[in-house]
């Protein structure tokens, strides 16, 4: 028997078996370090999880239980500068379905009862199957979110009937709600605006933040004011399940924060005053067979520039925007061709007319045309360039200086002035208008407003072609009488009369004063608009003063007839710009008591005839209010 003795093959065999397995040895020793080290990160990161992030996560889950539904913020007042408020708001009910709550029984299905709801709460609300079905559909996306089907729930009586009925109405609850109140109706409805829900476009802009339903200023103060007027919304917090359905009654939310007090300078009572004596003057142009389409009339402290009254005819009741069952009156509001929506006080643009010769009279002094002393012819009428311009009267006046021509609101005079600025290069007289604020904004905290237009060589050209792009001879002499393309608002006449008044300072004109928390605590004293220096001087103003003065108070003044007999004494100009034949636009403008003025006022009556027949005596009606004062005539006579 031979002795076993391995073979170079079988030695090679073996050294090569232990080399292949070295590797792999290594690679499970590395795997094995790689798992240990992969187990202790998925230990570590669950402590972290239980231990370290447990309250977190914890705080996360709760929330994602709870769902917040917004409750709106009940606006701000609205008060005169009295305190007096006039906007409000008023309680209110709505009829909301919450879809959640409707459930599926032995003989419906969820479907079938809501159908059924919506036709019960069609019999009983008065309001179509159709469209209450309609707001259902829309609304049942949100399940959380109350669907409302009526905003303004007035009859008690309905309220009662849902209560005692409410297996008939499942998921139906009435809350209540604040609904946006204009105390006067109509009155400074164009000044005060209105509020509505924000609409698509304004959700893209401005109100980003805010969400569709929300409410907003959409027109005047609301609008303007809008930041400190609207609250912030709050929440009520709702428990739901994994599924989305309420699962409680609401729990603590966040509480609304209602809007800010929004004080003013206007004068209710004042306001009230205006607006009835510019109905009056609207009627009585009628009453003289004119038109008297609309008008409008404005009332500032000269000595501030506050503005006392803003009104504007036709008018409208802003509640019918916000309260439910005004759907004929709104549409009548939309439609109706005299654009009641306008605001006339300072987006009406109209030839000023005589008002006007204020500021022809006093760029001549300032230009060394005139002194106070000079005297002009006033002929009954006045060649120019081949072209008869006429006085308004057919009598010749005779000679006469600068307070005696605005006293009898002599056109020949002013024609006269109209030509020495014509041969003067320049536009000077078109230069000092701009100068009192024609042309441009007054700066008043209010949207909407107009600049007008100060025609002059430059914007002819660019307006017209061929020969009528020519400045002539006849467009100085109708622009010295206030007449032709000079366009101008009646917040600006205001402005410039406020100006006389006080002696040559322009302040820009403002509504509101001050912002105030629901103690009547001012927050805010809202900033002042600047004030502008004209550069007249004081024998100038006087020369001007003592025109108007006449023009109220002489035999042969042009607004005595109304103001002579009135206990305060009144200075000021009528006015009557002609637009087509038969479309005169009758102004006055005036301040009061003239020898120191506290107010000062400007009215225009739309297609009204003469100034001194229909708009002098709005003014009238305005200072008999402010000043608790008698006298004057409201029946004035046929002038200029």
């Amino acid at each position: 028997m031979r002795d076993f003795m391995p073979t170079n093959r079988s030695i090679v065999s073996r050294a090569a078996a232990g080399a292949q397995s070295q590797p792999v040895a290594i690679r499970i020793a590395v795997a094995s370090v790689v798992g240990a080290v992969l187990f202790s990160v998925l230990v570590l990161r669950l402590w972290a999880l239980t231990v370290m992030s447990g309250s977190e996560y914890a705080r996360q889950a709760v929330q994602n239980q709870l769902r917040q539904i917004p409750v709106e913020a009940p606006r701000g007042p609205v008060l005169d500068r009295t305190g007096r408020p006039m906007v409000s708001n008023r309680a209110a009910r709505e009829v909301v379905v919450n879809v959640d709550d409707i459930k599926a029984t032995r003989t419906q299905t969820k479907e079938q009862r809501i159908v059924w709801l919506a036709r019960n709460l069609s019999n009983v609300l008065g309001v179509p199957n159709a469209e209450i079905t309609k707001k259902i559909e829309a609304g049942r996306g949100d399940t959380l979110t109350p669907i409302v089907v009526d905003k303004d729930l007035l009859s008690d009586d309905v309220l009662f009937y849902l209560e005692e009925h409410s297996i008939d109405f499942p998921g139906v609850d009435v809350r209540n709600r604040f609904v946006r109140s204009y105390v006067d109706g109509s009155a400074a409805a164009h000044m005060l605006g209105q509020v509505g829900e924000v609409s698509p476009d304004q959700l893209k802009g401005k109100f980003s933040n805010l969400k569709p339903g929300d409410h907003v200023g959409q027109s005047g103060l609301e609008s303007a004011y809008d930041p400190y007027l609207r609250g912030t919304d709050g929440y009520n917090a709702i428990e739901v399940d994994a599924s989305g359905v309420r699962q409680g009654p609401p729990g603590r939310g966040l509480p609304a924060t209602p809007g800010r007090s929004l004080r003013l300078t206007v004068d209710s009572r004042l306001q009230h005053a205006t607006e009835k004596g510019l109905a009056e003057g609207i009627t009585s142009a009628r009453r003289e067979h004119f038109e008297g389409t609309g008008g409008a009339a404005v009332a500032i402290d000269p000595r501030n520039g506050d503005i006392l009254a803003l009104a504007s005819n036709p008018t409208y009741d802003p509640n019918i925007f916000v309260t439910a069952g005004h759907d004929s009156e709104v549409t009548q509001v939309l439609q109706d061709k005299r654009t009641p929506l306008s605001n006339r006080a300072i987006g009406g643009l109209y030839p000023p007319g005589s008002t006007y010769k204020v500021v022809t009279g006093l760029a001549a002094l300032k230009e060394g045309y005139i002194t106070p002393d000079t005297l002009l012819d006033c002929p009954a009428s006045k060649k120019v360039s081949g072209t008869v311009f006429k006085n308004w009267t057919p009598e010749a006046l005779g000679s006469m200086n600068l307070a005696h021509a605005l006293e009898v609101s002599c056109d020949t005079y002013f024609y006269q002035l109209g030509l020495r600025f014509y041969n003067m290069q320049g536009s000077k007289l078109q230069g000092w208008s701009r100068t009192m604020g024609l042309g441009s904004s007054t700066g008043v905290d209010l949207p909407g407003e107009q600049e007008g237009t100060v025609p002059d060589p430059a914007w002819r050209k660019q307006m017209y072609k061929g020969i009528d792009s020519i400045w002539s001879t006849g467009h100085s002499v109708n622009l010295s009488i206030g007449q032709g393309d000079l366009l101008v608002t009646p917040l600006q006449m205001t402005s410039i009369y406020a100006a006389i008044a006080n002696g040559g300072t322009m302040y820009e004109p403002q509504v509101a004063q001050s912002v105030e928390d629901a103690s009547g605590k001012r927050v805010l004293k809202l900033p002042r608009g600047k004030s502008t220096k004209l550069p007249f001087s004081k024998t100038d103003m006087d020369a001007v003063h003592e025109g108007l003065y006449l023009a109220t108070h002489s035999g042969v003044g042009t607004g005595s007839a109304v103001f002579s007999t009135f206990s305060i004494p009144v200075a000021g100009k009528t006015g009557t710009a002609e637009k087509g034949v038969g479309k005169n636009m009758a102004w006055f403008c005036g301040y009061a008591p003239a020898n120191n003025p506290t107010i000062a006022a400007c009215a225009i009556v739309e297609n009204g005839g003469h100034g001194g027949t229909s708009a002098a005596p709005v003014v009238l009606r305005m200072f008999q209010n402010y000043f608790h004062a008698t006298g004057g005539t409201i029946a004035g006579a046929k002038t200029d």
